[in-house]
């Protein structure tokens, strides 16, 4: 592990494009909760579309390679 991180606690699986990887648990917790599982990595592109709607560019007008 990196810089002495070896705690098992320290780490949890989540899931990626790739497959099960292991991440930091985040730093700060509400109410000395810690999630069971970290939210999985989101394939390339996967949310461009939401992304363009949402700041109101049509997917039409997004640069070329902007959508998946």
């Amino acid at each position: 592990m990196i810089l002495g991180l070896q705690n098992d606690h320290e780490w949890a699986p989540f899931d990626s494009p790739v497959g099960e990887l292991l991440g930091l648990v985040p730093p700060v917790t509400v109410g000395g909760r810690t999630p069971a599982r970290l939210r999985p990595v989101p394939a390339l592109g996967e949310h461009t579309d939401a992304v363009l709607a949402w700041i109101d560019m049509p997917v039409a007008h997004a640069p070329e390679g902007g959508t998946s």
